[in-house]
């Protein structure tokens, strides 16, 4: 009689179950892996330009025209390169360019604070991997006009092309060295030929007077 309730008080009927105690787990589920930041869609790069009269004054003295641009952080480097020149065109009102008329560097603002170039592909490459590292990529980019260089002005102040003026004078002294050549050889064919006619002058006098004394010698 004792052992049945005994029985009864600690059956496993008379006590509720934690239905998350005997669980088992269900196969197939992992735990879920952080999410990443959404990549960012764009890339504002803020121009400063300074024209080819700008870069012929002082540093202190130089403005820049200040313009900004937002491209995809996917885009070639020949589109980046296409619409960098859309915009100096626009601000110079010009109508023809060339990207190799201007210098063009770069700098993020604590990650890349020195100035570095770009002029080709890898230098883009190299920028928007830095870009990219902020939450909103901003770059800073500087473009600097290129100063043509002037000829020598002459006498009556026309300017010349130093290119042109270095061949004219090296044709010059081509010329010059050719008739200094033309004389020398010119020279030394007259003294050989003075030299001939002496030596012949010479040799005639002699027969004559060895003909003078055969004759004599005849005679006699």
């Amino acid at each position: 009689m004792s052992t049945s309730i005994f029985t009864d008080e600690f059956s496993d009927d008379n006590h509720p179950q934690d239905p998350d105690h005997d669980a088992a787990p269900q196969a197939g589920k992992e735990a879920p892996e952080p999410q990443e930041p959404p990549k960012p869609t764009s890339v504002t790069y803020y121009l400063a330009l300074f024209s080819e009269a700008e870069m012929k004054k002082t540093v202190k003295q130089q403005k820049a025209s200040n313009m900004f641009l937002q491209l995809k952080p996917d885009f070639e480097w020949d589109m980046v390169k296409a619409q960098l020149l859309m915009k100096i065109m626009q601000s110079l009102q010009l109508t023809l360019i060339d990207f190799s008329n201007y210098d063009f560097t770069w700098n993020i603002p604590r990650q890349q604070s020195s100035q570095m170039q770009l002029q080709m592909d890898n230098d883009y490459k190299f920028l928007i991997a830095h870009a990219l590292k902020m939450k909103e990529p901003a770059v800073n980019v500087k473009i600097e006009a290129r100063v043509a260089k002037k000829g020598k002005k002459n006498d009556s102040g026309t300017e010349h092309d130093m290119s042109d003026n270095s061949s004219n004078s090296d044709s010059d002294t081509s010329r010059d060295v050719k008739r200094v050549k033309k004389k020398s050889k010119k020279k030394s064919k007259d003294s050989k030929k003075s030299k001939e006619t002496m030596l012949n002058k010479d040799i005639k006098e002699k027969i004559k007077l060895l003909c003078n004394r055969w004759e004599c010698s005849k005679a006699v």
